[in-house]
């Protein structure tokens, strides 16, 4: 700090928990203090040391009273099921009682650290390993972990071992185990705090516990109001330097108008929170609207049917063994080439289990699109597929094929299709932001390239997922698709018609959710990529006596 203006700032900030979110950080970080005593005789030198030792002779749970709460309230956890994690303010505190859990607590009991100290991909590393161990786990942090963390897969309860000053920061850390993908039926929240000391009195009465009264009472949760600063100061002053009780000092300082005045400011400010959610409801937006997007971008991502559907079937086909479960599958991946096997999540369990919906275990698969293993099956069949040096028998899937059905009584190709758009989405600023946009479409037509007669969505749907019902010689079948892919260039002006038309649907698509929105519309551009890209074709021959 330049001035002592500054320092206080900083110091305020530090020691009352202030908001600022860019700080999460450095928020564990103990507040400057000049550590350096003069060997020589200064007025306060004999007083410190003294004061020193005294903290030092406390430390330990037989001689530090809350040391040894928490140890009672983290065995009781255990005891129940419960893998808790315990929040303290600074780092030197969770290092201590890190430290003093991991000789109190049983052998079978893993008792980590994470503060500040470390980077944030160490942290989370260190988190995936306390996780993944076996038996009980004790995991202390800082508030350095009480934003932005997924903690769920892995503990069931919150100690508050040091109370936070700013009360949003006791929801932010309970938040990180009460949440979306909790196995755990109930979740614990635990307060550890000294009857007899005066400053957690403060902190309960003035603020958490008038915090928690405001959000029952609207159901809004809002901060602090900045006004809180001057009363807490105020109390802590008359608490450590006339050494009064904070209820006397309430009378003597004429400090209840003004924690009267805080409350009043605090209420007032849940109740335009509100008021304004209500004013800003977007009650512009209509439901069947919303319904028909949603259909829209399931029908274009898949649907976990398909999506299970996909996975099992890759893998069976790649060598594994897929046994169905109540809620998806197993594989033993075991099978797999080495290739599949290290792309594939490393220490999954093995049989590795794949489950259709949350919670799910983290060494277990979700079937979605965005779940790790799902991600690697798909990007090893697509490499694999554009691939003609991969093994026949590591190819699932082509992009050309034929195949003999009944599906069809008249030769029919279908093919995919991928569709590029370039988007100019409008800044609320001004100007625009340039986004690409693809979409993948099953296409199919009968008959040859230049007399192409085209169906609808759902007949090609049907014949996508037709079983061969007779074999095709194999000089047939090269002839059945030489003959489609070298008049695929036929096809362009319909493919470009459509792709048009598909850019028109994108544009209109961004036109709804930003009305609904409100967000600014001039300037918003789509225009396709032309031409598309044809990555599969796919011939379906009738079975003897159909249309060749």
């Amino acid at each position: 700090a330049s001035d002592v203006d500054e320092a206080d700032a900083i110091g305020r900030a530090a020691v009352l928990d202030g908001a600022d979110d860019d700080a999460v950080e450095s928020i564990d970080a103990i507040p400057g203090a000049d550590d350096a005593i003069d060997d020589g005789p200064t007025p306060h030198r004999a007083r410190l040391l003294t004061l020193a030792r005294e903290a030092d002779a406390l430390t330990g749970p037989k001689k530090d009273a809350k040391l040894a709460a928490l140890v009672k309230e983290v065995n009781a956890l255990l005891k129940d099921g419960f893998d808790p994690i315990v929040f303290c303010r600074f780092i030197d505190t969770a290092e201590y009682v890190a430290a003093n859990l991991a000789d109190e607590l049983k052998k079978s009991v893993t008792v980590v650290a994470v503060t500040g100290t470390l980077p944030p991909s160490e942290r989370a590393q260190r988190i995936r390993d306390l996780t993944e161990t076996d038996g009980r786990r004790v995991l202390v942090a800082t508030d350095c972990l009480s934003e932005g963390v997924n903690l769920q897969e892995g503990f069931q309860a919150v100690i508050h071992y040091d109370l936070a000053w700013n009360p949003t920061r006791h929801e932010q850390r309970e938040g990180r185990v009460d949440r979306f993908g909790q196995k755990a039926e109930i979740v614990k929240a635990v307060t550890i705090y000294g009857v007899d000391t005066r400053i957690d009195g403060i902190v309960l009465d003035v603020l958490i516990r008038k915090h928690r009264q405001i959000a029952a009472t609207t159901g809004v949760s809002v901060p602090v109001p900045d006004s809180s600063d001057s009363v807490v100061e105020a109390l802590l002053e008359g608490l450590l330097l006339r050494g009064q009780d904070p209820d006397q000092l309430v009378l003597d300082l004429g400090l209840a108008e003004q924690s009267g005045a805080l409350h009043r400011e605090w209420e007032s400010a849940a109740e335009r929170e509100k008021a304004s959610r209500t004013k800003y409801a977007q009650r512009s937006i209509h439901p069947e609207e919303v319904a028909a997007e949603v259909a829209d971008i399931r029908r274009a991502l898949g649907t976990h049917a398909d999506i299970e559907a996909f996975a099992s079937e890759a893998l069976r086909s790649l060598g594994a063994s897929v046994t169905t479960t109540a809620d998806g599958f197993t594989a033993v991946t075991a099978t797999l080439t080495a290739g599949v096997k290290d792309a594939l999540p490393a220490r999954h369990k093995e049989p590795y289990p794949f489950h259709r919906a949350l919670p799910i275990e983290r060494t277990h698969a979700l079937l979605s699109r965005t779940d790790p293993a799902v991600e690697a099956i798909a990007r090893h069949v697509l490499d694999a597929a554009l691939d003609p040096t991969v093994p026949d028998d590591q190819r699932p899937a082509r992009r050309a094929g034929v195949m003999r059905t009944n599906a069809v009584t008249t030769r029919t190709t279908i093919l995919l299709v991928r569709f590029r758009f370039h988007a100019e989405l409008p800044l609320a600023a001004g100007g625009t932001r340039p986004l690409v946009v693809e979409d993948a479409r099953l296409l199919g037509f009968t008959g040859a390239p230049d007399s192409a007669v085209w169906l609808d969505d759902n007949a090609v749907e049907q014949i996508a997922v037709a079983r061969p019902d007779g074999n095709v010689a194999a000089d047939l079948a090269v002839a059945a698709a030489a003959r489609v892919l070298d008049g695929l260039s036929a096809l362009a002006p319909k493919l470009d018609e459509l792709a048009d038309e598909l850019a028109g649907q994108v544009l209109d698509s961004h036109r709804r959710a930003r009305a609904g929105a409100g967000a600014a519309r001039r300037g918003l551009k789509v225009t396709a990529q032309k031409p598309p890209d044809i990555l599969g074709a796919y011939v379906f021959l009738p079975v003897a006596g159909g249309t060749q």
